[in-house]
């Protein structure tokens, strides 16, 4: 890497320190601009705005032009929040004029929503608008096709949605060195396609029964090439070099991923933990954990199984992620001692 695009991404690292420090405040930001654009929509709709889709659509593209325009104008947390409610409200506005219009079908809806998504990307750097805009993309997306009566091309948007946030986490370094908009756009845009995707597994998991057998092996093919690139750059990162502990790795890895192959939103939340982990993104890494907790709950409850056959299951996979400890944790003493 060249000493300026070092230097652009230790700037960029100090600068997502200080950004998100405050968690806590983000999330309370969001929640608090959803709930005033909704006590906007309710005062709105009782003043009968909701009778005429001109005015709704008016509107709404007052609003979303205003949030935009302020949010370039003015940088402070309380005038951050005013920002999304005004934007959360005019998109709702815009998209329920547009219903009532002649392009009232579902499918004109989801392409309105994409298009206005990637309109917000183009017009704003806020963090949170970005990542509003991404998720909503990518909710539409994935509605679309299956309210297009193509249970299979879920298989797709979830692979698009993963591979996608796979490859902006490894091009990292060359997205935020790019230009400053690059810069500010990666890691909202990045937190969207985790959300995305951690929501699209969720989504696979209770609509599994709608995909063909052969999709689902697909997707879980893709997933484990994943995995298995993952865990070779884990390996290396801990200086894992003995030929028996590679092989001792991939042996447990492959025994782990095995059943998984009818079930991939299980090692799709592997492969957010993995990737989580791995470029040492704490809160996506607790959220990953969540996630993959609910995910094998969730399908541990859905099994046709007898109670000792889950029970057999459950106490197999214990004994692997037990030995998968202790090869880390032999790694972690080597580490140590050098």
């Amino acid at each position: 890497m060249e000493p300026n695009q070092l230097n652009e991404v230790l700037k960029e690292q100090e600068h997502r320190e200080i950004s998100y420090s405050g968690v806590a405040i983000k999330v309370l930001s969001i929640l608090g601009g959803i709930f005033a654009s909704l006590t906007l929509l309710i005062f709105i709709f009782l003043a009968g705005a909701y009778d005429s889709e001109v005015a709704l659509i008016i509107l709404g593209i007052i609003l979303m032009a205003g949030a935009i325009i302020g949010d370039r104008e003015f940088k402070n947390i309380i005038l951050d929040t005013f920002c999304i409610s005004l934007y959360v409200a005019g998109f709702a506005l815009l998209i329920f004029g547009l219903s009532k219009t002649i392009l009232s079908s579902d499918d004109s809806i989801y392409l309105g929503c994409m298009i206005l998504s990637l309109l917000t990307l183009f017009f704003t750097n806020n963090y949170i608008l970005v990542f509003l805009a991404t998720i909503t993309f990518n909710a539409s997306l994935l509605f679309f096709i299956q309210d297009g009566k193509m249970p299979e091309g879920i298989i797709f948007i979830i692979l698009f949605m993963g591979s996608t946030l796979v490859k902006l986490n490894f091009s990292e370094a060359k997205i935020i060195t790019k230009n400053e908009k690059y810069n500010r756009l990666f890691h909202p845009v990045q937190m969207g396609f985790f959300f995305s995707f951690a929501c699209g597994l969720v989504f696979l998991l209770f609509h599994i029964s709608m995909v063909s057998p052969y999709f689902t092996w697909m997707l879980s093919a893709f997933i484990w090439l994943g995995i298995t690139y993952l865990i070779s750059k884990i390996l290396t990162l801990f200086g894992v070099e003995e030929r028996k502990t590679k092989v001792l790795v991939y042996a447990c890895c492959t025994l782990i991923l095995l059943p998984t192959i009818y079930a991939p939103f299980i090692s799709g939340g592997i492969l957010l933990l993995l990737l989580s982990f791995y470029f040492n993104y704490k809160t996506e890494f607790v959220l990953s954990i969540l996630v993959l907790t609910y995910i094998i709950c969730q399908y541990y409850y859905d099994l046709q199984f007898t109670l000792l056959q889950k029970s057999g299951i459950l106490f197999f996979t214990g004994i692997l992620f037990l030995i998968f400890w202790f090869v880390f944790h032999k790694m972690m003493k080597k580490d140590e001692t050098l």
